[in-house]
């Protein structure tokens, strides 16, 4: 694997310094099969640059599998739980950012719950990651609620910002637990794809009849 960071970079530089690294690096390039790429419209213009220079050079062409699917599963199952309303991805992000970097806080919420258990932080761009995050927060459940009591009848001292208000609000919203455990489940039926698919292994002519299962089911 080569790796370069170019900043602002064009689709036209990006095929120059691909030219460079691998096109020019002695490699047989009519064997090169299929370039992999995130999606941005930056990448697919460098796609349809490499076709037409590997075509001219070389006389070959290359297989285009559209874009990463692991991301597309990804922000799938994002759409589909912001579509809902519940706000979990809020309640989970800012039941982290209540906690990290306050030492007072952490010490509060140990001697309210006697537990020293925290909230893991919410991936924001890899959300199907975030299934350790959910299964946290629903273990400390019972600790949170516990918490939030101890701050509204002033036995600890009231945290000044947005974090502890999204929580406050979301653990007095109806089944609210019940929809972290919703949002457990779907994101369980959909990680078993990026299991099986985000590895080194050629697994991709197995990629669309996976994704039409999943799909279906």
């Amino acid at each position: 694997m080569i790796l370069i960071f170019i900043g602002h970079a064009t689709s036209k530089d990006m095929v120059d310094h691909f030219t460079h690294a691998v096109l020019e690096s002695g490699l047989h390039i009519p064997n090169m099969v299929q370039v992999s790429m995130d999606g941005p419209n930056v990448n697919w213009k460098f796609f349809e640059l490499l076709k037409q220079k590997i075509l001219s050079d070389h006389g070959t062409n290359l297989i285009n599998i559209g874009s990463c699917g692991l991301h597309v599963i990804h922000n799938s199952f994002k759409m589909g739980a912001e579509s809902t309303g519940w706000n979990v991805s809020s309640f989970l992000s800012s039941l982290y950012y209540l906690f990290t970097d306050s030492p007072a806080r952490r010490e509060d919420f140990k001697n309210v719950t006697g537990s020293s258990i925290m909230p893991l932080k919410f991936v924001n761009h890899r959300w199907l990651e975030n299934i350790p995050v959910c299964e946290r927060a629903i273990v400390i459940w019972e600790k949170i609620i516990s918490y939030v009591e101890a701050v509204e009848t002033k036995k600890v001292n009231t945290p000044n910002n947005k974090s502890y208000a999204v929580v406050k609000e979301c653990i007095k919203a109806p089944c609210c637990f019940a929809k972290l455990h919703f949002f457990k489940c779907i994101a369980l039926q959909l990680q078993p794809f990026l299991l099986i698919y985000q590895t080194h292994r050629p697994m991709v002519c197995f990629l669309s009849d996976n994704l039409c299962l999943i799909i279906r089911s």
